[in-house]
Parts: structure tokens; C-alpha cells; sequence
């Protein structure tokens, strides 16, 4: 693969450093350790704030909010994608966190590079709605996407952590 450009940018590399070390922002040594004491709604607002500052999209790229059922989405639409070809893209978060903002950036990377649009979609979040909540979502958005003329064979499903497929 020499001279294939598969390695990561720079600038991902910052971000996803100073997300694995937000604890130094904090004065603190050591990182949070998910126990008793652990605040999701502050994780959550921690990662939401970073995103809000470090987000920036890339040229060509159009986001277009929706509705699936009951769930915010937002369409990422590279120029001249083709209609009927779309990317299901189940972010990450372990369950706990994620959202479009949070992988809004990210996904318009996949969407450019393919061609291809994505959806990407907030599906519900644990504790607040524990197993299957997120898994019953994630299905409703694949089922929203064939109700909406997509064929099977056209929907591609992507995600990384927890949106895995």
C-alpha cells in the first residue's frame, strides 16, 4: 500500500489525544474511571464541548437535518452523491454517549471519500434507556431507510465502538 494515503491526518490524531486525555484539563493525573462516582451527564457534556470546538466540516459536504420516526438525524450529502446508495452510520459512544455532533465530522470524511451520503442518527442512550433501547433504534433507522425506497443491497452499514456492525 505504499503510497496510498491510509494514514491517519494530523489533525485527527491531536483530537483524539486530547479527547483520551481530557483529564489533564482537569488537573488531573489519572482519567476518570467509570465507578460509583462517574457522571455519564458529564462525560457527555465533556465530549459535546469538545466537538462543539474542534468540528469543523469538510468543503463539499451539505447537512441536512431529519426525522427518523422519533429520532433526531441528519443527512451528510458529499456533492453529486447518487440518490439511492446510502451509508448507515451507527456512531459510537459504548451506548452512553454519541450523537450527531459528535459524529458529524467524522462521518462527512466517509461520506466525501465514498461518495456516497450517510445518515447518521441519535438513537437512545443508556442508563437513561437501557438494553435494547440503542439496538431497537439502530434497527427502526435501517427499516426507516428501506421504507423510504432504499434496497438492501444499496444501504451500507458502518459505525465504530458500540455502532459496530
Amino acid at each position: 500500500m505504499e503510497g496510498e494515503n491510509t494514514m491517519q491526518s494530523l489533525r485527527s490524531r491531536i483530537i483524539i489525544g486530547l479527547i483520551r486525555n481530557r483529564h489533564l484539563f482537569k488537573l488531573r493525573l489519572k482519567p476518570e474511571v467509570v465507578d460509583k462516582s462517574f457522571s455519564v451527564e458529564e462525560f457527555r457534556k465533556n465530549v459535546d464541548e469538545v466537538s462543539r470546538k474542534t468540528s469543523r466540516m469538510p468543503k463539499g459536504i451539505e447537512v441536512v437535518p431529519a426525522k427518523v420516526h422519533d429520532m433526531y438525524a441528519e443527512w451528510i450529502i458529499p456533492k453529486d452523491a447518487p440518490d439511492k446508495k446510502v451509508i448507515m452510520y451507527v456512531h459510537g459512544g459504548g451506548f452512553i454517549s454519541g450523537s450527531c455532533l459528535t459524529h458529524r465530522m467524522h462521518v462527512s470524511k466517509f461520506a466525501k471519500g465514498s461518495g456516497i451520503k450517510a445518515l447518521l442518527f441519535d438513537y437512545r442512550l443508556a442508563p437513561e434507556h437501557p438494553y435494547p433501547a440503542a439496538v431497537e433504534d439502530c434497527v427502526t433507522a435501517y427499516l426507516w431507510l428501506l421504507e423510504q425506497g432504499y434496497l438492501p443491497s444499496d444501504i451500507v452499514l458502518c459505525g465504530e465502538s458500540a455502532g459496530a456492525p
